[in-house]
């Protein structure tokens, strides 16, 4: 796990739901007549990618508290709260508004709570990073109107996400599915009402929702209308 799974976890999501895996060859484009509006010339997409890793600066070892086992809780366990680390986490944190989190993808990161989300006005989507080898079989995914559960068959029915949604949804619209590559489990809920949501779920880390991209993507329309 680690970092290598969050950053494979993360890239994974790029690749499948941005342009930042599309290349096109400069020499074979027609700039005036056709030009392009995806992708990136060779080497771009790295240099955008490296652009934001350099925005923020590197700490010596010693500035990092060293981990203890208390501080080691599995994914989906109650968070534990303390003065100064939520103040450390406020003055270092460049993505947060006030006591909200800056908007990615029109969601957030809960990486307390083991996972990331986006949404549109329509839906929200949730990844959860799972232990690798986790198959569809080994997984219990649970989704009523307003609450989500997920077990971990393999763990002895270990819990690994429980909340209760920001708000309902419809429940025999709503999909998961596993992406065995990276086992990340994505979850899809559709929204009862058109809106966008600080959380997922009630009691986790709320994004500023003013801050959202409102702006309908094609995907948001019905079929007709995209036609």
């Amino acid at each position: 796990g680690g970092i290598d799974s969050l950053l494979d976890t993360f890239f994974s999501f790029l690749n499948r739901k941005t342009d930042l895996y599309l290349t096109w060859d400069p020499s074979n484009v027609s700039f005036d007549s056709n030009p392009p509006t995806m992708g990136f010339p060779p080497g771009k997409a790295e240099d955008l990618v490296m652009k934001s890793f350099r925005k923020f600066a590197y700490r010596p070892l010693g500035a990092v508290k060293k981990s203890t086992v208390a501080d080691k809780r599995p994914i989906g366990s109650a968070p534990i709260e303390t003065e100064s680390k939520g103040a450390d986490l406020r003055r270092n944190n460049d993505e947060r508004i006030g006591e909200f989190q800056r908007p990615i993808g029109n969601g957030g990161i809960c990486p307390k709570e083991g996972y990331y989300w986006t949404q549109s006005q329509n839906e929200v989507t949730f990844y959860v990073s799972l232990p690798k080898e986790t198959r569809g079989k080994d997984v219990d995914c649970q989704i009523s109107a307003k609450d989500f559960l997920l077990l971990l068959k393999t763990d002895a029915q270990k819990e690994i996400l429980k909340g209760e949604f920001f708000a309902s949804v419809k429940k025999d619209e709503c999909i998961w599915d596993l992406e065995v590559s990276d086992a990340t489990l994505v979850v899809t809920l559709e929204k009862i009402v058109k809106s966008f949501w600080p959380s997922v779920f009630i009691g986790h880390p709320q994004i500023d929702t003013s801050q959202v991209d409102s702006a309908k993507k094609v995907q948001d329309f019905d079929e007709s209308t995209q036609a």
